[in-house]
């Protein structure tokens, strides 16, 4: 058992009852497994575990305003019963506006997914008690988890775990030195095709040439709902108009597999970074990298993000189109691997109390190469901007800080922050600078590795 372990429960007897009558593995399993409910859903909130005497199995809205579930567990273990209780929400806002804390069905459904499957394998004749088989159980549970929620969803009539872990497999193999991708749309209208095509793509993945056919995201394999190939095709992209719909998230050069994923179907990109990527209704659904896999609800992070950034004397509404442009950003950022940092600032004073004169965009100090650069690149705002062009500017070294309003205030800057923090010496210089910048505005930090890190007045108050 992991140190904090016990913290996932309150402190009752009972308690201590439910450990004594599952063993040492079967707790170490239920902790486990437990954990999954943060780590599939990382915007979520939790509290610790009570254990009760009875009650049933189930994942419910608590009232009408959706904002949080009741959770409960129920295990029956030699004669004796016990029920886990617990409630999920959003992580809250505060800011100066109220954040839409509502949970949705697809949340609902994960969290009542994860329990069924925690009381099936802990209790009745089915459950597994040795440890050889609570370790195959937990190396697969959430991917099982995630594709039985797709499944059920899109009306899938394959086995779509074994789909993932296919991919996965093709994830640890190249060819000609080069990491392999993969594309796949599976189409919800379409449920035949040719027998001797089933069981795509285990086929495929044995043939060396056929292995590296698709890019994965601009070519791509087409698969009926049954799993049969239909056909291997280019991936064109729509209007100009349809694909700047606001309330569209997905790492830039995914947009054309991701617009073929409408009307129920899905889509899946394997990487040159080994991520694995599911797209539902024009956005990034799930994601699978480092061994872990994550639900994606972009509309909640936005309003966090929003809600952190707003001020008085600007609309909400011109704040949520600065905070949208650089949560796709980040989005493009951690998916290329390349790190960065990114800071919003509401009160452009605050930048002589963070930045560098010589790194703000017009100031007299300001080099002339750096003023030449300027004129090219800053004379509209981020949203005139290109989105791969700003993706650059992120990759510099140092940081890329806008106003609440949207306009471009430095890139490639070098923070000295007068408040500092609390910041432990072991942190990296990206994480110090972006704890600093934090107390004189919103700062997002990517991670060479892919995290996601939002900071405001020295915490981080969402990590994804």
């Amino acid at each position: 058992m992991g140190k904090g372990s016990p913290s996932l429960f309150r402190k009752s007897a009972r308690a201590d009852q439910l450990k004594d009558a599952l063993g040492p593995h079967g707790w170490e399993f239920l902790h486990f497994s437990l954990l999954s409910i943060p780590r599939i859903l990382p915007h979520s909130e939790l509290s610790r575990w009570k254990v009760h005497k009875s009650g049933t199995t189930k994942a419910t809205y608590k009232d009408k305003k959706l904002r949080s579930l009741n959770l409960s567990l129920h295990l029956e273990i030699d004669g004796k019963e016990f029920c886990l209780k617990n409630e999920i929400g959003k992580k809250r806002g505060v800011g100066v506006g109220n954040v839409k804390r509502t949970m949705d069905d697809n949340e609902k459904d994960i969290c009542s997914r994860i329990l069924s499957k925690i009381e099936k394998t802990l209790v009745g004749d089915d459950a597994n008690d040795s440890y050889e088989s609570i370790a195959a159980i937990k190396s697969v549970f959430d991917e099982q988890i995630v594709s039985a929620h797709l499944a059920d969803k899109h009306e899938i009539a394959f086995n779509l775990s074994a789909l993932l872990a296919s991919i996965r497999e093709l994830a640890e193999q190249s060819y000609e030195n080069k990491s392999l991708t993969l594309g796949c749309i599976i189409d919800h209208k379409r449920s035949g095709g040719s027998d001797d095509t089933e069981g795509f793509p285990r086929q495929f993945i044995s043939r060396k040439k056929i292995r590296a056919l698709s890019d994965g995201f601009r070519t791509a394999y087409r698969l009926s709902r049954t799993g049969h190939l239909i056909r291997f095709e280019d991936i064109k992209l729509p209007s100009e108009k349809i694909r700047n719909h606001k309330d569209y998230y997905y790492p830039e050069w995914c947009e054309y597999i991701a617009h073929h994923c409408v009307d129920g179907n899905i889509g899946i990109c394997l990487t040159r970074q080994g991520d694995i990527l599911i797209f539902d209704s024009t956005s990034l659904k799930f994601s699978y990298r480092f061994g872990r896999w994550q639900h994606w609800n972009h509309a909640h992070i936005v309003n966090l993000l929003r809600d952190r950034a707003r001020a008085r004397h600007v609309k909400k509404e011109v704040i949520g189109d600065a905070v949208r442009f650089l949560y796709r950003a980040a989005l493009d950022v951690s998916f290329r691997r390349t790190g960065g940092l990114i800071g919003l600032v509401g009160n452009k004073a605050h930048l002589g109390k963070s930045v560098l004169k010589g790194d703000r965009i017009g100031h007299k100090s300001r080099q002339r190469l750096d003023k030449y650069l300027d004129d090219a690149i800053t004379s509209k705002s981020i949203h005139e901007i290109s989105r791969r062009v700003f993706v650059e500017l992120i990759g510099l070294d140092g940081a890329a800080i806008v106003s609440n309003t949207g306009k471009l205030l430095a890139y490639g800057a070098v923070l000295q922050p007068k408040k500092r923090g609390n910041v432990s010496p072991a942190e990296g210089s990206r994480t110090k600078a972006a704890i600093g910048f934090s107390h004189y505005g919103l700062a997002i930090k990517i991670s060479s590795d892919g995290d996601i890190t939002c900071y405001d007045n020295g915490k981080s108050f969402l990590a994804i």
